[in-house]
């Protein structure tokens, strides 16, 4: 037997979660799901058609929630990029965990949202968004398989909660919800490190975010910059609308983003965007 075998076997066991294996491609995002019903939350995760209709607007109106706090938030972003580009950089990347609390209104399930975000000042560790997710990942990993229930995933992640947060929302038991990544080395206009000598006012820092959801769900919203400021475009490969009822926002359905090839140039954020989700999911707290 190795000193590597050896090794592996001292280490304390940890929870069924993934391995941190490359995944092959291309991959479903509907492999995030519990392989049981058993582990299933408060949350629904049953395909949109088989909700139950307070289920199915609950959570339409919760996706709609994720769209809006993640606009602000990576208007944000890109509004702290530019004032502190001289003396206190600030990096491109920024993630977010995000929770839902279930509590009922009228007899009927409703979810509030909470979005813990994760920022960094401007250095090279932290320039390749793909290796930061990994980093993420492979580091709640070994906390889950170390630490067990007592790692705290939030406090070893992120840096600034929400404050939203009460007491009562632990007593209702939140479920994790995704994690996204509002970057500025967007798809669009390029790499923040080429474009800020050219911009003006922070009003023209353009900021993209991806959205990876528990339920299988993507999301990618794209907040232009400099003319077109005001525009944002939002895609969603699973619906952002309870049924009969017009959207809140322009949107369009996408369901490529349910297939992301290595060939697209934010392949690899995208994979270990779901890893970090799937590895945070696995470990959640055992009230699923």
């Amino acid at each position: 037997m190795s000193a590597e075998q050896v090794h592996e076997a001292d280490e304390p066991p940890g929870p069924p979660g993934p391995q941190l294996v490359g995944m092959p491609w291309p991959r479903h995002p509907y492999d995030l799901r519990p392989p049981s019903p058993d582990l299933v939350g408060t949350v629904p995760r049953r395909p949109d058609a088989e909700l139950d209709f307070d289920e199915r607007s609950a959570v339409a109106e919760l996706r709609w929630a994720v769209v809006r706090r993640l606009t602000e938030i990576t208007a944000n972003h890109a509004e702290a990029a530019w004032k502190l580009r001289h003396n206190k950089p600030v990096s491109p990347t920024l993630v977010v965990l995000l929770f839902a609390v279930p509590f009922e209104y009228q007899g009927m399930l409703r979810l509030e949202l909470r979005a813990d975000v994760r920022t960094w000042h401007l250095s090279d560790r932290v320039a390749d968004p793909a290796a930061v997710l990994q980093e993420m990942a492979m580091l709640v990993h070994r906390g889950w398989r170390q630490q067990g229930s007592r790692f705290d995933v939030r406090a070893r992640l992120t840096n600034q909660a929400d404050e939203g947060w009460t007491p009562p929302d632990w007593r209702r038991q939140p479920e994790f919800l995704g994690v996204a990544l509002s970057t500025l080395d967007t798809s669009v206009y390029g790499p923040w490190k080429r474009l800020r000598g050219r911009m003006m006012s922070g009003d023209d820092v353009p900021s993209e975010v991806l959205v990876q959801l528990t339920d299988g769900g993507r999301i990618r919203v794209m907040r232009h910059g400099s003319k077109e400021y005001y525009r944002v475009d939002r895609q969603a490969s699973t619906s952002l609308n309870p049924d009969g009822r017009p959207p809140f926002l322009p949107w369009e359905s996408k369901l490529a983003l349910n297939s992301i090839w290595p060939t697209d140039p934010a392949a690899y954020v995208w994979h270990f965007l779901a890893e970090l989700t799937r590895t945070i999911y696995w470990g959640w707290p055992a009230w699923r």
